[in-house]
């Protein structure tokens, strides 16, 4: 593994996380190549959050509860897409987003039960990146050949982001900057 992707996984001073970030960048070549980039601009590489998507929210949580992870009544609806979600912190640590369709009609739309179906809920959906300047993160990626997905992002936005999406591996999972 590239020493700089090394560097990013053992930053974080926890043996699961190290884990599922390792598994994530061996398998997700938009995140090396994002790296790779960072390296070459000087910029550095800061994971805001990393995110799950599961069937049960509070069942997957269960794990990060007992490694001193709180819920502290963070709740994120995405009802027009049929799912929501609890953030979990822990200071020093990047933030755990976990993902869960909603339970009744609101979740047949979703399509995280798919997702979780094809992937579990033991690997990471996507980390988010903090950048100074997202739009020139993006030209930078779309420089080096990689292209984006969905509709994330809004110029100027707080908060916004844009999803790279699968490049060459039928079950890769998408990165994001974050700004």
């Amino acid at each position: 593994m590239d020493q700089r992707v090394e560097k990013i996984i053992t930053s974080i001073q926890d043996p699961i996380l190290q884990g599922l970030l390792r598994e994530y960048f061996e398998s997700n070549e938009a995140a090396r190549i994002f790296v790779e980039q960072a390296g070459r601009k000087g910029w550095p590489v800061i994971i805001d959050h990393i995110t799950f998507r599961c069937m049960d929210v509070e069942e997957r949580a269960k794990e990060f509860l007992q490694n001193g992870f709180e819920y502290c009544a963070e709740h994120i609806e995405y009802s027009d897409q049929g799912w929501w979600a609890k953030v979990y912190r822990k200071p020093g640590f990047p933030s755990i987003f976990i993902d869960q369709a909603y339970t009744d009609e609101r979740g047949k739309k979703s399509l995280l039960p798919h997702w979780v179906s094809v992937f579990g809920d033991n690997v990471l959906h996507h980390i988010a990146i903090i950048v100074q300047d997202i739009e020139e993160a993006i030209k930078v990626m779309e420089e080096a050949g990689v292209e984006f997905s969905g509709d994330m992002w809004v110029p100027g936005g707080q908060g916004s982001g844009r999803f790279f999406p699968p490049l060459r591996f039928e079950r890769e999972r998408p990165i994001r900057c974050w700004s």
